[in-house]
């Protein structure tokens, strides 16, 4: 018989109506069994996210590793990875860094100017929508990649605007036997292997480091206050975030100062060392 243990998330009714529809989710948790713990998330009627650990599976989500090419699928656009488990990671062609691609440097060149024009295209839409949101006219719609609340059509969507319509396929561009740097999106299901990107996060205590996404500054779209996120944005505008990288301020970052989150970003930062 499965116990579930039912964790309710804090009501936000009272403090923000317009976006309570956001935390109508429940966290079950079974520990009854001494050997295995399983955690579900659900939505109304719906199961979102199912997740479970038992002392013969490791959970590894999120973890980053050196791995090593194993062999391309043209059928599937997709490589798998050796990263040193039994079962080889899927790496989707869409979660490869374009530095990755094995290419003469004239070509790198010309991809590099199609994505920094993808980057000021979203920069500008970031910065509309934030006036939207600090004058009370429209939802948050940016993208925290810890405390991500959106569902997966709106992740399709909004993925199809970050990466620059692909004049090559994967076989042309990514070779066997190629070494390569990649975290893990989802833990190994089944007969599945891990699903693997390169496009690195980091979580800090105040912030999410993309060291290889060179996005600038974000918020959490946890942070509903528009005076707190206001001030968020006046604070990002004056630290210095390296131009090939990226950060999101968390929720934990809400009420922190400059010093402290200039502070968080350093710290990863410091032993961070990318090509």
């Amino acid at each position: 018989m499965i116990e579930f243990v039912k964790v309710k998330a804090p009501n936000y009714k009272k403090t923000n109506a317009k976006y309570s529809k956001f935390m109508s989710k429940n966290l079950y948790i079974d520990a009854s069994h001494p050997n295995e713990t399983r955690v579900v998330l659900k939505k109304d009627n719906h199961i979102e996210d199912y997740e479970y650990e038992s002392v013969n599976n490791t959970l590894i989500k999120n973890n980053i590793y050196l791995g090593k090419v194993s062999r391309i699928e043209p059928s599937l656009q997709a490589a798998f990875v050796d990263f040193g488990r039994e079962r080889h990671g899927f790496l989707s062609f869409n979660d490869i860094q374009s530095d990755y691609y094995q290419l003469p440097h004239s070509d790198l060149e010309k991809i590099k100017k199609e994505e920094e024009k993808v980057r000021e295209e979203l920069s500008k839409e970031g910065e509309s929508n934030e006036n939207k949101i600090l004058e009370g006219n429209d939802e948050i719609k940016l993208k925290d990649p810890v405390e991500k609340i959106e569902d997966e059509n709106k992740d399709i969507k909004s993925n199809e605007k970050k990466f620059p319509s692909k004049r090559y396929k994967i076989q042309e561009v990514i070779k066997p036997n190629q070494v390569i740097l990649v975290q893990v999106l989802k833990d190994e299901r089944g007969f599945k292997g891990a699903a693997l990107s390169t496009f690195i996060s980091i979580a800090g205590k105040y912030i999410v480091l993309m060291p290889n996404t060179a996005k600038g500054g974000g918020i959490s779209r946890k942070i509903f206050n528009p005076g707190d996120r206001k001030k968020i944005r006046k604070i990002l505008n004056e630290i210095e975030i390296p131009k090939e990288m990226g950060i999101i301020v968390r929720t934990a970052g809400s009420n922190k100062t400059k010093n402290e989150i200039d502070g968080d970003l350093k710290k990863p930062n410091n032993n961070l060392e990318l090509h």
